[in-house]
């Protein structure tokens, strides 16, 4: 419930004061109240960021796309969304366009080389869907006559000490006559 419905509100002045049309919106109030938060509902199921888990499953179905193990609701709002705006001409504007969607600003390099038929990217892809959710893209966007490279760099920061050591010995055993 977004907000509360006053029945009464919408009556004009003089009616209000009528006790029994006052008893009639108090029975009627939490039916106004059902159907004004499933109008409320069904407005926001018209926009993907709004959609509530059901919704998310009807576009997912709608858009033949499958949610994997573990998927937040908001990591498949992002799928559905990336999806939905897959949209022609592919240009190079548009795939850093994508690409910011799937893996944030700043979070990625794009390299054509136009003469020698290849791209190069260099991503930062830390969530879980995303190395899929790059390869379908690139499968669309990019022509099939292009050399794809990709590159996921990701860096760590020490959590912990790591002592290593190792040994090496080394024996020959000679025999001399017999």
């Amino acid at each position: 419930m977004v907000r509360e419905v006053d029945p009464e509100g919408f009556l004009p002045e003089f009616v209000r004061e009528y006790r029994e049309i006052k008893e009639i919106l108090h029975a009627e109030k939490p039916e106004i109240q059902l159907l004004a938060d499933a109008a409320e509902q069904a407005r926001d199921c018209a926009f993907i960021l709004y959609c509530g888990e059901y919704e998310i499953g009807r576009f997912e179905r709608m858009m033949g796309v499958f949610p994997a193990a573990g998927d937040t609701p908001e990591e498949r709002q992002a799928r559905i969304l990336i999806r939905w705006n897959e949209a022609p001409p592919y240009t190079p504007a548009s795939l850093k366009e994508k690409l910011a969607a799937i893996c944030g600003e700043g979070s990625y390099s794009v390299d054509i080389h136009y003469d020698e038929y290849r791209l190069e990217l260099a991503v930062t892809l830390t969530r879980a869907g995303q190395v899929d959710e790059l390869e379908r893209l690139l499968q669309r966007i990019v022509p099939v006559n292009m050399v794809i490279s990709v590159r996921n760099v990701m860096t760590a920061e020490p959590s912990a000490e790591l002592f290593t050591g190792g040994t090496v010995s080394a024996c020959a055993f000679c025999v001399i006559g017999d």
